[in-house]
């Protein structure tokens, strides 16, 4: 009896330790008040808001772990920008909301300071 043929196999794609999913590969939304200001982790993708642009920035970046630390960077057309959420309660300052990460955001020179929390904490998700 002829053997029936191997199913093909699913094409392996590599991806670089930086930016390969991990348990903390999540979607966060960090945001900051004075001025206000927002990010967004979608995918490989950093979304930057503010009152005045509020589609956003979308900035390609990768994951790295810094100690308790998780950091999404990258840089573009000269300027570096990063996102750093350190585990640790923080509030707004605005609401009642406690969330569990303190968060700092830096795009060039500019530096934002709030707090973040993963899809599903402390946003009524």
């Amino acid at each position: 009896p002829e053997a029936a043929p191997a199913a093909p196999e699913a094409p392996v794609i590599a991806t670089p330790a930086a930016t390969a999913p991990t348990a903390d590969a999540t979607t966060w939304r960090a945001i900051g008040t004075e001025p206000f200001w927002g990010v967004q982790v979608q995918g490989g993708n950093l979304v930057f808001t503010t009152p005045e642009d509020q589609q956003g920035q979308v900035l390609p970046a990768a994951m790295r772990k810094q100690g308790e630390a998780t950091v999404y960077s990258g840089g573009e057309e000269g300027r570096g920008y990063s996102l750093t959420l350190t585990p640790g309660e923080c509030s707004d300052g605005m609401s009642d909301r406690v969330f569990g990460h303190k968060a700092e955001f830096v795009l060039g020179e500019a530096r934002y300071a709030g707090c973040a929390a993963a899809k599903g904490e402390a946003w009524g998700e």
